[in-house]
């Protein structure tokens, strides 16, 4: 027991007035000094008396009449610091004589008692209001004041004053503490009053660890005690939350036992965590964690709570161990602060932020030994879900089927007369079993069961609740449906979807068939739609679905709606329209034109066309193509929702000024066709207006004769020779990438109608690959499927199809290609594939580089000038590891007549020389200019300052090259700038590099040869060297100089589209008979 005596005010005192006569100027500046001095410790002793000794007096005066416990007494500088549980605070300072000053001593406040209740008193006398009662400490907080000279006192919060005479006796309200174990008892005027000190309240679990393994589905006890409890307290305990998973209760005991158990089972996870809560009913709360590991009690941790709003828990550490504070980083709503250090104890703060779920959540912290490993200390921090937030609808996932739940804050969306969706602005609910319509639009309170229904033969489960009752707290609501969803490829339920069909009846069912053969079964609507007066016509309908309903097979599939809105469409032909047919022949890839001309309409519409076979399987109907078209923009909607906006991928589909306009679109084959207009609304929706068109593309007619395809044809970046095999019918195809190389026996083409035709075929010789042993060889025509390039033939189709159709359509002219196409869509490349023939990989495969479809240009027969750059040669240059020389064997060969020569034995064959015909030299260019499954290759090299080389930034020029007339070839470096920094660059040395085709990484190559210029080629008898590049240097890769990347070689957005797979994309294309992709427009 310690005796503190103190007094509850300072006793200080000022003079206010100057003495007069100075005997010089410094003595009166001495004497200024120290009356400012005075005066400012006056003023302090007021501001002192009135925001601490006053408010502190009160305090203690309301824990002795009330039930208020003190929670702690903190010693400090001159006193002590009295927290009372109330959340307030009483300073008591060590009592000083107040100085002496002409004016007198201050005043002293305190209390005086009489017939149990505390009066304001100074100087020991109680203190009067103007009708002469004293003035009890619950009822007024006097204030004082110095005015003139004088002392002044306020008990009305300083609206009328009155002066105060100072008796000098500090003695006149003395207040003594004494501070024990479990009481605090103060002495006023030497009268006792104890209070009772707060003490720690907690939680205490069995100490024993093998206290059981909870088997799933079984329940096993722990027993509790609680410890700080005092008379009067209000128990509580409860469960707060429990992993996913789980379940816990409180068993309550009889009073005077063990205060109770914590019942606890699991039925899927042995391993989990209980958050057990107990309160005291005065503000007192402790929080426990049990923690399982395969079933068994490991730990019982501390919890740190931290309210929703978020905020700072403060974290001590005391040790003298080498430590790290660690929390669980999965959790980004918690974060360590730095931390602020004591001799030994350190103090972290956790930052944790808001949590607007309704949702607990909580963060493993760990004190982890940084030299044993060992954790000697866990605890938890729980945050309390959002109390204003809506319940999180998602979180019914993680509660038992048949738990009774109440959701809060749920907008009624839709309603049938026994079902509803709702929604908390973040997810949607499907509520069942209601006895009649939910109120749309309003609030509720929602009682009911928590259901999980499993779609049939599917793997897709649906949170419902089974209602019981409901409450309407609000009539109007912010939260609105949610973005409609395509009808075919619903992933989340219950889901908002947009689709239109004509209006049937059966029995007392409504149903429509949806564009793509589904049926929607509206489930109870209400009568307020009238439906029975639209049977027969077509609606657009406006729902939420809770099953998914791509039509797979022969059968579609079918589903419920709960309906929302409903509107009927009246289609009609809109005679404004006038649709054509062109083509664009310098559009290669979208050569196909359909016009729609425009006169007095403002109809938003989008434009196709079907093939007259296509047309025949919509019914010939254009009410079918305007409900299909519809359909489309909805699935475009979806499909590239997460990159643009719908008012964007609307304004790339639609014509939504409802002007003159055009759509191109892919190359189709020859034959008959229906074009389409369909007016299309913003939401997707048809708004009935249509207008079709017929016509035929008709086959070209060529005037080649069987001479005239042999030659050599530039395709692109390939040429292809043709010569003949069987005079007036067959010719033989060389140049295809790798088939020289490889020694593959030349492809057929057909001669007909004065037609080149080349179809998919399989080479009669096998090809052996020195790794898998004999392949079949195939040419295969490439299609796009799902958004990826496939070979046909022999991988994916069983037969062979054309794969283009050259005609020449005047004397002397070039050759006009029309690709050909397969089962799975339109050929965009042809390329020579290998498939294993025995063994475990039979059947598996790879595809050589692919020649790209276009219009062939026949090569002219090349320049003596030309030529005299081809033939074998030795190639001079130092060694880029010893520096000393060295020479290699190279041949120059023909590529493109009088454009480029091709430059073999230094690394893969056909590095390009740009040849320039009217200076006969050429340019060593960088540039892609082949590939494999891994890498790009490049004709590059490493710069001075060790960046990949680029070229000089306007040309791409990386060297020279000229030729003498003894036909020696000199290669010299292009020096060229790049900033201020870097204002000379040039290649160190250079050849093929490869660029990752999976990690954009730039590596060389352990089995290429690298030239340091000036390098030289002399004529030889020699025959070329041919490299084959498989694998980068070791441990070797290069930084590559963006600054000084050609545009060209900059990567192009990315542009995100869903998996194809779970889309079903190409199924659904071919069913609706359209490909119409956004880059059309």
């Amino acid at each position: 027991m310690k005796a503190i005596k103190t007094l509850m005010a300072a006793a200080m005192t000022a003079t206010l007035a100057l003495a007069g006569g100075c005997a010089d100027n410094d003595d009166l500046y001495e004497k200024f000094d120290d009356l400012v001095v005075r005066v400012d410790a006056l003023e302090k002793t007021v501001n002192e008396i009135n925001k601490i000794t006053i408010p502190g007096m009160q305090s203690i005066v309301a824990a002795i009449q009330g039930n208020i416990y003190v929670t702690s007494v903190t010693p400090g500088d001159n006193g002590y610091t009295i927290t009372f549980s109330d959340g307030t605070t009483a300073v008591i300072t060590d009592g000083v004589d107040g100085e002496k000053g002409d004016k007198g001593d201050t005043p002293v406040v305190g209390v005086v008692e009489a017939d149990g209740e505390f009066y304001w008193a100074v100087d020991g006398k109680p203190l009067l209001d103007s009708a002469g009662n004293k003035i009890p400490v619950h009822s007024a907080v006097p204030q004082l004041r110095i005015r003139d000279g004088k002392w002044q006192i306020s008990y009305d919060k300083g609206e009328t004053w009155a002066d105060v005479d100072v008796l000098g006796n500090p003695g006149g309200s003395t207040i003594s503490i004494e501070d024990g174990d479990t009481t605090v008892t103060f002495f006023i005027n030497g009268e006792a009053y104890t209070i009772q000190k707060e003490l720690p309240f907690y939680l205490v679990f069995d100490a024993r660890k093998d206290l059981g393994v909870p088997v799933g589905g079984d329940e096993y006890t722990y027993p509790y005690s609680l410890k700080g409890v005092s008379e009067g307290d209000e128990v509580e305990v409860d469960i707060l939350n429990c992993t996913s998973g789980w379940e816990a209760r409180v068993i309550s005991l009889p009073k005077g036992e063990v205060p109770g158990y914590i019942g606890v089972k699991h039925s899927e996870n042995a391993t989990g965590k209980v958050f057990v809560y107990a309160s005291n009913g005065r503000g007192k709360t402790d929080i426990k964690s049990l923690v399982f590991e395969d079933g068994v009690l490991t730990a019982e941790a501390d919890v740190k709570p931290v309210p929703a709003a978020g905020g700072e828990v403060k974290v001590s550490v005391t040790t003298n161990m080498d430590y790290e504070l660690y929390v669980d980083r999965t959790q980004k709503w918690i974060s360590v602060a730095p931390q602020t250090k004591a001799t030994h104890v350190d103090v972290y703060t956790l930052v944790c932020e808001a949590n607007t779920t309704s949702s607990f959540r909580s963060a493993e912290v760990d004190v982890i030994n940084t030299v044993t490993g060992e954790t000697p200390n866990v605890f938890y921090v729980i945050q309390y879900p959002a109390e204003t937030v809506a319940t999180d609808i998602a979180s019914l996932a993680n509660v038992a089927d048949n738990t009774p739940v109440t959701l809060y804050k749920e907008t009624v969306l839709a309603t049938s007369d026994n079902s509803a969706v709702v929604s908390d602005g973040t997810s949607c609910l499907y509520v069942t079993g209601a006895t009649s319509a939910l109120p749309v639009g309003k609030v509720i309170t929602l009682n009911g069961v928590k259901k999980t229904d499993k779609e049939t033969d599917k793997e897709t489960e649906v949170v419902s609740v089974e209602v019981t009752s409901y409450e309407v707290t609000a009539e109007t609501s912010s939260v609105t449906a949610p973005t409609s969803s395509y009808l075919g490829w619903v992933t989340e339920f219950p889901a908002y979807v947009i689709t239109s069909g004509k209006l049937e009846k059966e029995g007392d069912t409504y149903f429509i068939k949806a564009p793509m053969g589904q049926k929607v079964v509206f489930e109870a609507p209400l009568a307020s739609f009238d439906l029975a007066s639209k049977v027969g016509g077509y609606v657009n309908v406006y729902g939420y679905v809770s099953s998914s309903v791509y039509p797979e097979g022969e059968k579609a599939e079918t589903c419920s709606m709960i309906l929302n809105a409903v509107s009927a469409i009246e289609f009609k032909e809109n005679n404004a329209w006038t649709l054509s047919y062109s083509t664009d022949p310098e559009d290669k890839k979208y050569p196909e034109v359909i016009t729609n001309t425009v006169s007095g309409s403002t109809v938003p519409y989008t434009l196709t066309f079907y093939s007259e076979e296509d047309y025949a399987k919509l019914g010939g109907s254009p009410v079918n193509a305007a409900l299909l078209l519809s359909d489309d923009v909805l699935y475009y909607f979806d499909l590239f929702g997460d990159v643009y906006g719908r008012d964007e991928i609307y304004d790339m589909l639609v014509h939504t000024d409802g002007s003159t306009g055009s759509d191109s679109f892919g190359e189709k084959d020859f034959g008959k066709y229906v074009a389409v207009a369909a007016g299309i609304a913003a939401d997707g929706t048809p708004t009935g207006d249509y207008k079709t068109f017929e016509f035929e593309k008709k086959e070209p007619v060529s005037v080649a004769t069987y001479a005239d395809f042999i030659g050599r044809w530039k395709m692109g970046d390939n040429v292809l020779t043709v010569s003949e095999k069987v005079n007036g019918s067959t010719y033989n195809v060389t140049g295809l990438p790798n088939q020289d190389e490889n020694g593959l026996a030349p492809v057929e083409a057909e001669f007909s109608d004065g037609k080149f035709i080349l179809k998919e075929q399989k080479l009669s010789e096998a090809w052996n690959n020195p790794k898998y042993g004999d392949c079949d060889i195939y040419l295969s025509g490439k299609f796009n499927y799902n958004y990826q390039v496939y070979a046909a033939y022999g991988w994916y189709t069983e037969d062979p199809s054309v794969i283009l159709t050259g005609y020449v359509l005047e004397k002397g002219g070039g050759m006009t290609v029309y690709a050909g196409s397969c089962e799975k869509g339109k050929f965009l490349s042809f390329c020579l594939t290998w498939q294993i023939q025995a063994g475990e990989n039979a059947g598996k495969g790879n595809f050589w580089p692919e020649v790209i479809i276009s219009d062939m240009t026949k090569l002219k027969e090349a320049s003596s000038a030309y030529k005299a750059w081809l033939g074998s040669y030795t190639l001079s240059t130092k060694s880029i590891k010893t520096g000393n020389d060295t020479t290699y064997n190279v041949v120059l060969r023909e590529a493109l007549p009088d454009e480029t020569i091709a430059l073999d034995g230094i690394g893969i064959d056909g590095i390009p020389l740009i040849y320039d015909a009217e200076g006969d030299k050429c340019s060593l260019v960088f540039g892609n200019f082949s590939s494999s499954s891994s890498y790009n290759f490049y004709v590059s090299g490493i710069t001075n300052d060790d960046y990949v080389c680029t070229g000089d930034p306007d040309t791409g020029e990386i060297a020279t090259v000229t030729k003498s007339a003894d036909k020696t070839i000199k290669f010299e470096n292009v020096v060229y700038k790049l900033s201020e920094e870097r204002p000379e660059v040039y290649a160190k040395y250079w050849g093929v590099l490869g660029q990752s085709t999976s990690t954009k990484q730039w590596y060389t190559f352990s089995d290429a040869d690298y030239i340091v210029n000036p390098a030289t080629l002399t004529p030889s008898a020699a025959s070329k060297s041919v490299k084959s590049l498989s694998a980068p240097k070791t441990g070797k890769s290069v930084r590559f100089d963006t600054k000084s990347l050609p545009s060209s070689m900059t990567i192009a957005r990315d542009t995100k589209l869903r998996d194809a797979q779970d889309k079903k994309v190409d199924a659904r294309t071919a069913k609706s008979g359209r490909a119409k992709l956004l880059e059309l427009k």
